[in-house]
């Protein structure tokens, strides 16, 4: 009885020590594939996403500078097109108020509407004929005034790109411990960078936008019923035109502001964090703040 029990007992060791050793064998070789493809992972992001994303932040000066090309077919084409729908309107309301005023003699206030509409007629038709050199005149003034700022940038500054450095570095040692540890570093530095990528963006076709339906802006401006309208358009044309100042002021600013102070490490991080937020949501600001600045 002794002997049976004893050689249970041993069957019982063996047999847990083999199913141990496989269980061993099994979670070895589950680590090593997980360090493998966090290895792999964070390979690709060093090798494959993070070059694009360094040159785009290295370029940053003149994507702010970048305004769209008034010659572009894409642009100009439809731009004409507004201004060759609009001239012959205008040859018909210059008529009928022409007509109006020489018929219409018995109503004193009707001939005074009348004759305070045609020079606003006259005004408003030589501007929307003129609105393509108008809007080169507008974006040189606002791309100028923005490599102007531009130009008092520190040499090799530009704490937007160190600190998407500085994330992806955080993003790889934490990834390397577990793919939990990098998820903050890699939202934050995605965020950062969408968010001005899509500031850009975003200035560039809503300018295009108003860019061609300026004729019909300064159309609707000088007439009372659609003057709210028409200053509205054209007051975004300006804002979004010379927000590229105000992006260029918060770059600049910031480079100078960590070449002055000699940020480093996290002092850099926040600093660079700090701006690239600013350059988000600045221009958003300026459009709420700035409205109804046309008479």
């Amino acid at each position: 009885m002794k002997k049976r029990a004893a050689i249970l007992g041993v069957s019982i060791f063996f047999l847990i020590a083999a199913v141990s050793g496989a269980w061993g064998d099994i979670a070895t070789e589950k680590l090593v594939a997980d360090f493998g493809w966090r290895g792999l992972f964070i390979g690709i992001f060093y090798n494959v996403l993070l070059p694009p994303i360094i040159a785009f932040h290295n370029d940053l000066p003149l994507q702010i500078a970048l305004n769209p090309a008034i010659e572009n077919p894409s642009i100009y084409t439809p731009l004409t097109f507004f201004i060759k729908i609009l001239e012959p309107v205008y040859i018909i309301l210059l008529i009928l108020c022409g007509f109006y005023i020489i018929l219409m003699s018995s109503s004193p206030k009707g001939r005074a509407n009348a004759k305070s509409l045609l020079p606003r007629l006259f005004i408003s038709m030589i501007l929307v004929t003129l609105s393509p050199y108008v809007l080169k005149f507008l974006f040189n003034a606002s791309q100028t005034l923005s490599e102007d700022i531009l130009a008092f940038n520190p040499a090799n500054i530009n704490v937007f790109r160190e600190t998407i450095i500085l994330l992806t570095n955080e993003f790889a040692t934490k990834t390397a411990i577990s793919f939990e540890g990098g998820h903050l570093f890699f939202l934050i530095e995605f965020f950062l960078i969408l968010g001005i990528f899509l500031m850009l963006a975003l200035r560039y076709i809503i300018l295009t936008i108003f860019a061609i339906m300026f004729p019909l802006a300064i159309f609707l401006y000088f007439f009372d019923n659609t003057k709210a309208i028409g200053r509205k358009m054209i007051e975004q044309t300006f804002l979004w035109s010379f927000s590229q100042a105000i992006l260029a002021l918060v770059f600049v600013t910031a480079n100078i502001s960590v070449d002055i102070l000699a940020f480093k490490g996290t002092l850099l991080f926040l600093a660079g964090f700090t701006a690239s937020v600013l350059f988000i949501l600045t221009p958003i600001c300026l459009f709420v703040i700035i409205r109804r600045f046309l008479p």
